[in-house]
């Protein structure tokens, strides 16, 4: 019985993840000028948004690791880690990472530390569901200041996801208890400063290629999406549903299409909703960086799910009772995140990434070719 029901919800997942390509496939061959042209815009915000302010984090969450420093935060923040989440304090670094960073260095964080061994299986399946969650800079500055010319907004959704994150892992402690955790574990040295500069060079080098999956993820979704987007958009489609179909996969595009929806109290509901659940973009950039972690990411869904429902439904609350007035003190700027200019950036991106699929293929060749001798 247990081997049919996973047997047909895998079936079932399989099913709809085969009518998204095809849509999305069809998008493409239907406007692929359209395409080309989200494509170029997704080069843009990889050049200028995301690896600039992403790589230096990814780099440095791995030293924290790597050169022993998480194990600081460790020793300090067990016991609350421990009260909370019922965790051990191994992983601690993890969601201060992600709550500082954005998405995904909580998620590569806590997979550094389970594959040292500091923290078990199911530590880092519980830390995946509540350790990534956009950046202040992102929601305070491009989300609030940027889109809805007030950074009191951009507050508001920050606070609201660091709570909603915490009411997410709080609520597993409580109904999905991990057994033989919550201790304070001793952990071998192991020579970190022996070889520090080697271990900073390996750092490098996976950082790297975390950020080449993490910016083809993003290249793919903003084509695909955007081409979708304009499908629907000759169907008629309002403001509100093309917003809420943008934020199921993607989140920069969504917010801004969540900042002309009419009226503007449903529009902020709708932001709040889509940085809560993140898109499909960068679930997948989790699954690729813990994909080979063999653990289930059903929980991670779930939990991300439920945390835009808590997100939407906070910031409902937030605007019809706490401040009533903050909508009418935010003004829309109908705008992209993503500016229009600086060629020279986009070249540079281009360069980059083919750069980095050369580095990619060239590595992989090179195993193979190991594999079979």
């Amino acid at each position: 019985m247990t081997f049919g029901k996973k047997r047909g919800a895998k079936s079932l997942s399989s099913a709809i993840f085969f009518m998204i390509t095809v849509c999305a496939f069809a998008s493409l061959l239907k406007n692929p000028d359209i395409a080309i042209g989200y494509m170029r815009q997704g080069l843009r915000l990889c050049a200028k948004i995301v690896i600039p302010s992403l790589f230096p984090f990814m780099v440095l969450s791995g030293l924290f690791v790597e050169l022993g420093v998480s194990d600081f935060f460790s020793r300090i923040l067990w016991r609350p880690m421990r009260t909370l989440f019922g965790i051990s304090g191994q992983g601690s670094s993890a969601p201060i990472m992600g709550a500082v960073c954005g998405f995904p260095v909580g998620a590569l964080t806590a997979k550094r530390l389970y594959d040292r061994g500091e923290i078990s299986r199911e530590e880092f399946s519980r830390l995946l569901t509540f350790s990534n969650n956009a950046s202040s800079a992102f929601l305070i500055s491009a989300t609030g200041s940027a889109l809805w010319s007030n950074a009191k907004f951009g507050v508001v959704l920050y606070v609201i996801q660091i709570i909603t994150a915490v009411i997410i892992g709080v609520a597993q402690r409580i109904i999905f208890p991990i057994k033989n955790s919550g201790a304070m574990l001793e952990t071998e040295d192991g020579g970190r400063d022996a070889a520090s500069v080697r271990i900073f060079v390996k750092v490098v080098s996976e950082s790297a290629l975390s950020m080449l999956n993490v910016c083809a993820l993003i290249l793919f979704f903003a084509s695909v999406v955007g081409a979708l987007i304009s499908t629907l958009e000759g169907l008629g489609c309002t403001q509100t549903v093309k917003a809420l179909i943008y934020g199921f996969f993607e989140i920069s595009g969504a917010v801004s299409e969540a900042a002309k929806v009419l009226p503007h109290e449903t529009g902020m509901v709708i932001t709040a909703l889509v940085c809560g659940w993140s898109g499909l973009c960068i679930h997948f950039q989790i699954i690729a960086l813990c994909g080979d972690s063999g653990i289930s990411f059903a929980p991670y869904f779930a939990a991300k799910a439920a945390q835009g429902v808590l997100s939407a439904l906070a910031m409902l609350f937030y605007i019809k009772v706490i401040d009533p007035s903050l909508p009418s003190l935010c003004v829309p700027a109908f705008a992209r995140i993503i500016d229009e200019k600086n060629t020279v950036l986009t070249i540079v991106a281009n360069a980059v990434f083919v750069f980095g699929v050369f580095v990619f293929a060239k590595k992989r060749f090179r195993s193979s070719r190991v594999f079979t001798h």
